[in-house]
């Protein structure tokens, strides 16, 4: 990282939330969709029974988000991953991706789940250098003729105790 200082995960609150949904509603993928900010700064902050949403800290700087949504296919789904521009290509998404396979292992979660707009190039090389494959192509998901690709990567189960 360009400060040296530890990437920590934090619960989102709205303030913030709204302060990366401004970033993201200009700039990759969710500027293409035409996504509001209002609208994202809704999903950076909703956190229910089965989502969590994470505000990725630099030290004491936000550098983005995450928003998983727990128990979905025997596992946990990437609904976002948002680095800003600043601190993208520091492996502050990889960190964000290790935590969020952290704790779906330590769930007994047996996949991990994200989809990836077909334009997006760069997060699909990101995300299968991640040990995710391509699972199938989810045609105009999200918008007439933009297609979506599912990606899954297998969580081998944990060992099991010796016996005794």
């Amino acid at each position: 990282m360009r400060s040296g200082d530890p990437a920590t995960l934090v619960p989102m609150d709205p303030d913030t939330a709204r302060a990366i949904a401004d970033i993201m509603a200009v700039a990759g993928p969710w500027a293409r969709f035409g996504h509001k900010a209002e609208d994202l700064a809704r999903t950076l902050s909703r956190t229910t029974a089965t989502t969590r949403c994470w505000c990725l800290k630099a030290g004491a700087e936000t550098a983005g988000a995450m928003v998983i949504e727990e128990g979905w296919l025997i596992g946990s789904y990437l609904k976002s991953l948002a680095i800003l521009p600043e601190f993208q290509s520091q492996g502050l998404g990889r960190l964000a991706l290790e935590a969020m396979e952290r704790d779906a292992r330590e769930h007994g979660a047996r996949n991990l789940w994200v989809c990836v707009s077909t334009f997006n190039a760069r997060a699909l090389t990101f995300y299968e250098a991640f040990g995710f494959a391509r699972i199938g192509i989810l045609e105009g998901l999200l918008a007439e003729g933009l297609d979506e690709v599912l990606m899954r990567k297998q969580l081998a189960p944990a060992p099991k105790p010796p016996p005794g």
